[in-house]
């Protein structure tokens, strides 16, 4: 995650500060244009926080999802990428009866679907925040310093022109998660990162229909109308009063612990 890690200090203390202070998601979801209906409590929150014991919610891909990669990775070659698993490189490698058993075995497994098998070539999506309610799913990615999002995963790579969206796959996610929940998904970001224009509504509708494994209409709907935009890090900082270490703070802070390491 880098020198500023956006999950310790962005994402952690907006998250100790919500569960604090509930009422406060009010105030972080009024800023998006998503028409929020009226939310109850939250009963879980998830993010990544071990001093207290909390992790980040994984939430697999769909059925649909995976079957779709296996038929379009099925002859895209093993050398491309770091595998080892015999069955595995079969399937990159063109073997029809390899390929139809990945599905099998994707059928086969799906309700107890393991992080990890020779079948699987999409794990688990761990969006940074993970809210829920009775009848919502409250689900965001931070960003900080990052460069731009993300929009490849290890089988999906924008070198070879293949496109897999970091949002959509926690927004697919959840829906897979819960289908009677309604899911709010947005970006928190830096109010002077280069991507902003890749986050609004019409761009996240263009993100949609790049993906390499397309989604079914009504898919596509539900994954638009789930997707609020973003809000930025120096917004909620002053509508919540929360404070966030700045860079020079985190760096004083670690020269501070260099130099006297009992501290």
């Amino acid at each position: 995650m880098g020198k500023y890690n956006s999950s310790e200090y962005r994402v952690k203390p907006l998250m100790r500060h919500l569960e604090k202070n509930p009422q406060d998601i009010k105030k972080l979801i009024d800023f998006l244009t998503c028409g929020f209906d009226d939310l109850g409590d939250p009963i879980e929150y998830r993010y990544a926080d071990i001093e207290n014991g909390k992790t980040e919610k994984g939430l697999k891909p769909t059925k649909s999802h995976l079957l779709g990669l296996v038929n379009y990775l099925s002859g895209k070659g093993a050398e491309k990428y770091s595998v080892s698993d015999d069955n595995r490189m079969k399937l990159l490698n063109a073997d029809t009866v390899t390929r139809e058993l990945a599905k099998s075995e994707i059928r086969k497994n799906y309700e107890s679907l393991p992080s990890r098998a020779w079948y699987i070539f999409e794990g688990y999506t761990y969006p940074d925040i993970f809210i829920e309610g009775d009848d919502y799913i409250i689900i965001c990615e931070g960003k900080w310093t990052e460069p731009d999002i993300t929009t490849e995963t290890t089988y999906l790579k924008n070198a070879y022109g293949e496109y897999r969206n970091q949002m959509i796959r926690h927004i697919q996610g959840a829906l897979n998660y819960n289908e009677n929940k309604k899911v709010y998904a947005f970006y928190i970001v830096d109010e002077n990162c280069s991507y902003i224009d890749s986050l609004t509504l019409n761009s996240f509708a263009d993100h949609i229909e790049n993906e390499t494994i397309t989604l079914g209409y009504n898919e596509k709907i539900e994954v638009l109308s789930s997707y609020c935009g973003c809000l930025f890090w120096q917004k909620i900082e002053g509508a919540l009063g929360i404070k966030f270490l700045s860079k020079e703070e985190i760096d004083a802070s670690r020269s501070m612990h260099h130099n006297n390491p009992t501290v």
